[in-house]
């Protein structure tokens, strides 16, 4: 056994794709050395702009034998008067079998005749030489693009090399017009030349010897330790940090400086000037921005580069001075009548008609709520003033501060402290001084919700160019995260005047979307989520705190979860989803065990109560204790007499019985 080295060298790849195809392609590399009977220890990947690459260590030099079931003549046509017919023979021949190893199995209802045919397995090199081109063209990037004239095949870049050696020996094969070897290549700018991997253990140490680190995390640490350097507090975006990662072979650092005449604009507006465009990283003094900078470039620095990296920023910074002190000569509140002209959705109006739905949905969060009514509506109507400014129209790169400039503007126009801190809070970018904040940033992404869903559009897979589940998700987040109780189809209710949707369709997504959310996002068990959503509660929050109740209780008490399972499934394999609109006459029990039963749902008045202060506990124990009287009444009445009034009177106490646990969870559902 070796270590086995696979690098595909290409031209430049967007930064954010590079780990997804990384990871794409040692996963289906992986697979295929599994099927085939490969044995290996582990492996290591590596990437940078300019390659991907898998070292998987003590790989084995071939694929293990292995028998092949194969499916050869019916069976009716195998034999003639008892002896074997020549495709009988024929196919014991084709997989080098006698004809007595041979045995029939059925398949879709007929009989045919099988045998085992013992698969020799591939080399190494037959494999990779056979499947490679199978592997790269199973790669589903975003993008991609034709390079080769003549050829069938587009990729992300061009693929310009492939490195692929097991210990000491080149693997070789062609793809495209590309022989694979034992070469690759260093730094673009400070080793752009061929080199050569004479052992597969050797890679990471050339390649940095010639400016590349190929390990990702460890380039990625260095460019940390690079920055703790610098005698300041670095601005921290883990998403920009690993763009810059995928931007250079190998970090280096130059520390720079700009006018300290632009620090007199917000810090958000400096900060995402430098970020958006340059991949900056603004450096902080004492809690205050300052005029220092860095930024992390794929060559050696001096003195010109740092004057260009300041030039450039610059004028970035320019921009943005213009744009701020243009749009500051008239007070925010004066933008609102330009909302008219801004379309909100392509048949939705505009962005103005869209403030007055959320003011009319204010009204009705504000009679629920502890809210300053005066001071909320007047955020609303400044709320979304930026998207008329400058800054935001013609400042693209800013436009991810929306809501910000707001509440910059709104504060330099001159407003109450505490609408400016709504506005901010809406945005979510800290922890929020206000409820009234984090309602407006609910309500906002209501009526988003309900204006989208009203043109009929529907999410197709992943794609979703409006983004309507990421709007779904974060209004779920909201909501979890605040503890924010309502009645999220009253809410949506309010809107129907204006939007026109069908509220039952309104109903399905969001219960459709949690179900997604509580499995997919937060990792619940799938039939404790169905169990409670089906019960379809009109509070978010309420499912929520339910869900996590059951799968607690379902952890530590699963010896009495399963009790009040089995004991609902006994109602339920009698009445299923019926609901019995039957009064229920005690006149017609026959047996102790129906009084009993009868006084457990008067004694089950609490529950409305407990469901509202949320002392499940106090529900669950009730439970327990119904289970005893339901299990004596299955033992000893039966319920489907001939008699019909004496029957579903019988059927009706069962329905009443089961809604109890209906109001909880639909128990049904738990395995």
């Amino acid at each position: 056994m070796r270590n086995f080295l696979l690098e595909i060298g290409t031209e430049e790849m967007p930064p954010f794709e590079i780990e997804e195809i990384t990871h794409q392609f040692s996963e289906k590399l992986l697979k295929l050395l599994k099927d085939e009977g490969f044995e290996f220890e582990n492996y290591k990947l590596f990437s940078t702009p300019r390659r991907f690459a898998i070292i998987i260590y003590h790989l084995s030099e071939k694929g293990q034998d292995k028998f092949v079931e194969r499916i050869g003549p019916p069976y009716d046509l195998a034999f003639k008067e008892g002896k074997p017919t020549s495709s009988l023979i024929g196919f014991a021949k084709s997989i080098n079998v006698s004809v007595d190893e041979l045995y029939k199995v059925e398949k879709n209802g007929k009989f045919y005749i099988a045998g085992k045919q013992l698969v020799k397995g591939k080399t190494l090199k037959e494999l990779i030489s056979e499947k490679f081109e199978d592997i790269i063209r199973s790669i589903n990037v975003k993008k991609s693009m034709f390079w080769l004239e003549g050829a069938n095949f587009k990729f992300i870049r061009p693929i310009r090399w492939i490195l692929c050696i097991y210990g000491n020996e080149v693997i070789e094969f062609n793809f495209l017009n590309i022989k694979s070897s034992n070469w690759t290549y260093g730094h673009r700018i400070l080793s752009n030349k061929r080199i050569e991997i004479n052992n597969v253990d050797e890679y990471e140490s050339v390649l940095e010897k010639h400016f590349v680190i190929a390990d990702a995390q460890k380039r990625f640490n260095k460019i940390i330790e690079e920055i703790k350097k610098v005698n300041y507090s670095p601005y921290f975006d883990e998403n920009l940090y690993k763009e810059i990662n995928g931007l250079v072979e190998y970090p280096f650092i130059a520390l720079c400086e700009f006018d300290e005449s632009y620090l007199k604009l917000p810090d958000k507006i400096i900060i995402t000037a430098m970020k958006s465009h340059q991949r900056y990283i603004a450096l902080f003094e004492n809690g205050k921005i300052t005029n220092k900078f860095i930024a992390i470039v794929n060559n050696f620095v001096n003195d010109e580069m740092k004057k260009n990296l300041s030039k450039v920023l610059k004028a970035r910074l320019e921009d943005a001075k213009f744009y701020f002190e243009n749009d500051l000569k008239k007070p925010l509140i004066s933008y609102l009548e330009d909302l008219k002209e801004i379309q909100f959705l392509e048949g939705l109006g505009s962005i103005y008609e869209k403030i007055q739905r959320v003011l009319k949905l204010s009204d009705y969060f504000i009679s629920k709520m502890n809210l300053n009514e005066i001071k909320l509506k007047k955020a609303i109507m400044l709320y979304k003033n930026d998207l008329a400014t400058s800054i935001l129209r013609e400042g693209k790169e800013f436009v991810e501060l929306e809501g910000y400039i707001s509440s910059i503007y709104a504060k330099l126009s001159g407003e109450d402290e505490e609408v400016v801190q709504i506005i901010y809070d809406s945005t979510l970018l800290e922890s929020p001084k206000t409820k009234e904040g984090i309602i407006l940033s609910i309500i906002d992404r209501i009526d988003t919700i309900a204006s989208i869903l009203s043109t009929g559009y529907k999410i197709k897979g992943n794609y979703d160019p409006l983004g309507l589940k990421k709007t779904t998700y974060e209004l779920f987040e909201i909501i979890l995260n605040f503890q924010i109780d309502f009645d999220f189809i009253e809410a949506f209710e309010i809107l129907l005047n204006e939007l026109k949707f069908n509220l039952q369709d309104i109903k399905d997504f969001i219960y459709s979307r949690l179900e997604n959310y509580f499995i997919e996002k937060l990792n619940y068990d799938y039939d404790v989520v169905l169990s409670v959503i089906s019960t379809k509660p009109n509070n978010i929050y309420e499912i929520f705190k339910r869900i996590e109740f059951l799968k607690h209780y379902k952890e530590k008490r699963p010896k009495e979860l399963s009790e009040i399972v089995t004991a609902y499934k006994r109602l339920y394999n009698i009445i299923k989803d019926k609901k019995l609109l039957i009064d229920i006459k005690t006149e017609l029990f026959e047996s102790e065990y129906e009084t009993k039963l009868y006084r457990i749902l008067k004694e089950s008045n609490f529950i409305e109560n407990s469901l509202k202060n949320r002392n499940y506990e106090e529900i669950f124990e009730f439970f327990l204790k119904a289970k005893i009287h339901i299990d004596n009444f299955f033992d000893n009445v039966f319920v489907m007499v001939d008699n019909e009034e004496i029957r579903n009177n019988r059927l009706a106490l069962i329905s009443s019985i089961k809604n109890l646990f209906d109001y909880f969870a639909d128990f049904s559902k738990i395995v």
